[in-house]
C-alpha cells in the first residue's frame, strides 16, 4: 500500500510545474481575487500581452496530491481543500442546514469536481441572452468553447468495441484537453441498450454541440496524453508559470476587503486588502485598471457585501458601513441538487465498478496497471455515458405543460413565500424572478432543453442532478 502511494505520489508530482516565488510587488494593473478556473482562465489571457501585469489572488494552495492528479479519486470529494461553509437554515425544508461544498485550491472546482464535461443545450444559453445579456448566447459562445478545448479520443480498439461516439466539431485545439477514457465497464452496452430503446429518447453522436436531452458519451476532463486529471491549473496556469514574469499568483491569502474610491455613481475598486491564512498579517495591494472577482458563487457576493456593496437591510443588520446598495448581490442564486436512481442488475459482469471496491486483489492489479501502462479503471472517469431528459420525456407532455401553466399562474403572493424577503421590497428583482419563471416554463416544454442528467457508471447507482430549478 506505502509503495503504490509513493509511486502515485511521484507520478503526481512529474506533471506539475514548479511553483512560483510569493509576489511582493503592492501596485499591478489588474488584480484577480481567486484563483480557479475563470480566475486563472482569465490571468492567462490578459498576461498574454507582456505589457499588462496580472496579481491573482487566491485562499488555497498548490495541490500536488495523488487526489488532485489521478482521474480514480474522482469517485470521491478530497475535503481537504474545501472551506464547507454551512448554509443559513432552509424554512422550506424544515429549517435544516447544508454543508456547501467551496473549493480552497489553485484551480478552484477543477481539482475536486468529477470531471464531466458537459455544456448546456443551445436553449439553455439562448435563455442566458433572452434575460438581457447580449453575446451570451449560444452561437456567441460556442466559439469560445471549441477554442478552449481539445479532445482526445479513445483508441480505435475501444471505439470499436463500445460504440463510442463523439462530435469533432465541438472543438478544436485549446488548452483544456478533454477525453473519453478507453477503459469502459463490459455492462456499459447493456444499459446503453436499455435506453437506446426508448422510443422518444435519441441517441446523440456526441454531447457539447448544444442538442439537449439525449443519451451521449461524455468526455471528461482528463488529459489523455498522460491519463490525468485536467485542470484550470494544469490548462491555463503551469504552461505559463516560467514564461510570464507579469502573472503573479499569492497563494494562501484571502481578500478581506475591495478597497473603493469615490462614491455613488462614481465609486470605483482600486485595490484589495489581503490576509495571510499562515500569520494573519495583512497588506493592500493596488489595480491601476481593474479589480476582478473570480472567487465563485459563494465568495464573490460575501466579498461585495463585507466591502459595503449589496442589500443595505442586510449591510446594516451586519454593522457594514453602506458604500452601494444593490439588492441583487447575493440573491438569485441558484443551486442544482443532486438525486440518486438506485437499482438492481442481475448477472453483472466482471469486472464492474463495484468490484474495486469488493475485490481487494483486482483493485491493486488496476493500480499496477495504472501505474505501468497509464490504462484501465483507475485511468477512468467514474462515468463516460449519461443520458440528458427534458421534463416531457420523464413524463407526459400535457403533465409537462400543466408544470409549466402552474409556474407561470402563480399568484405574487404565493411566489414571494418561496423567496427571501427582500424579493418583496425589490420591485426589480422580484421582475427579473418572473421573467426568469417565464423562460424556464418554456424549457418544461420544450424537447430540447434537459431537465436532469443521469450519469452511466457501469452499475445500478446512477447520480441524476437536476439542471433547472
Amino acid at each position: 500500500m506505502r509503495t503504490r502511494r509513493a509511486q502515485a505520489l511521484l507520478l503526481a508530482q512529474s506533471v506539475t510545474a514548479v511553483v512560483a516565488t510569493q509576489p511582493r510587488d503592492n501596485s499591478y494593473d489588474y488584480i484577480v481575487v481567486g484563483g480557479g478556473i475563470s480566475g486563472l482562465v482569465v490571468a492567462n489571457r490578459l498576461t498574454e500581452d507582456k505589457k499588462v501585469s496580472v496579481l491573482v489572488i487566491e485562499r488555497g494552495d498548490f495541490d500536488d496530491k495523488p487526489e488532485a492528479i489521478i482521474p480514480y479519486y474522482a469517485n470521491g470529494l478530497d475535503v481537504d481543500v474545501l472551506i464547507s461553509p454551512t448554509s443559513a437554515p432552509n424554512p422550506q425544508l424544515n429549517n435544516d442546514t447544508f454543508s456547501v461544498a467551496v473549493p480552497a485550491v489553485v484551480g478552484g472546482g477543477s481539482v475536486v469536481n468529477g470531471m464531466g464535461y458537459l455544456r448546456g443545450s443551445r436553449e439553455d444559453y439562448d435563455v442566458w441572452k433572452a434575460l438581457g445579456n447580449p453575446g451570451w448566447g449560444w452561437d456567441d459562445l460556442l466559439p469560445y468553447f471549441r477554442k478552449s478545448t481539445t479532445f482526445t479520443p479513445p483508441t480505435p480498439e475501444a471505439v470499436n468495441e463500445f460504440n463510442i461516439t463523439w462530435n469533432p466539431s465541438a472543438y478544436d485545439n485549446g488548452p483544456l484537453h478533454v477525453h473519453i477514457p478507453s477503459f469502459q465497464y463490459p455492462d456499459v452496452p447493456t444499459l446503453w441498450d436499455a435506453f437506446g430503446s426508448q422510443d422518444d429518447v435519441p441517441v446523440r453522436a456526441g454531447e457539447n454541440a448544444g442538442n439537449g436531452p439525449g443519451a451521449y458519451w461524455l468526455p471528461s476532463t482528463i488529459d489523455g496524453r498522460d491519463m490525468t486529471r485536467s485542470t484550470a491549473r494544469k490548462a491555463y496556469y503551469d504552461p505559463v508559470n516560467g514564461t510570464r514574469p507579469n502573472l503573479h499568483l499569492l497563494t494562501g491569502h484571502m481578500a478581506r476587503e475591495i478597497l473603493l474610491t469615490g462614491s455613488g455613481p462614481a465609486l470605483t475598486a482600486n485595490g484589495v486588502h489581503v490576509v495571510s491564512r499562515a500569520n494573519n498579517s495583512t497588506r493592500r495591494v493596488y489595480a491601476r485598471k481593474e479589480v476582478i472577482l473570480a472567487a465563485g458563487a459563494i465568495q464573490t457576493p460575501q466579498l461585495l457585501q463585507v466591502s459595503g456593496i449589496g442589500p443595505s437591510s442586510v449591510l446594516k443588520a451586519a454593522g457594514i458601513r453602506v458604500k452601494r446598495d444593490l439588492p441583487a448581490v447575493g440573491a438569485n442564486f441558484q443551486d442544482h441538487a443532486t438525486t440518486i436512481l438506485i437499482f438492481s442488475l442481475n448477472n453483472q459482469s466482471f469486472p464492474n465498478p463495484d468490484t474495486l471496491t469488493a475485490n481487494s486483489t483486482y483493485f491493486e492489479a488496476a493500480w499496477a496497471e495504472y501505474l505501468a501502462n497509464l490504462t484501465g479503471p483507475i485511468s477512468a472517469a467514474p462515468a463516460s455515458s449519461a443520458i440528458l431528459f427534458g421534463l416531457p420525456h420523464l413524463n407526459s407532455s400535457a403533465a409537462a405543460s400543466a408544470t409549466a401553466s402552474k409556474l407561470l399562474t402563480l399568484s405574487s403572493t404565493e411566489t414571494l413565500s418561496y423567496l427571501p424577503s427582500i424579493y418583496s421590497s425589490t420591485p426589480s428583482l422580484f421582475r427579473g424572478f418572473r421573467l426568469q419563471c417565464s423562460l424556464l416554463a418554456k424549457s418544461f416544454v420544450s424537447l430540447n432543453s434537459s431537465i436532469v442528467a443521469h450519469s452511466m457508471p457501469g452499475n445500478g447507482f446512477m447520480p441524476a442532478p437536476l439542471l433547472k430549478p
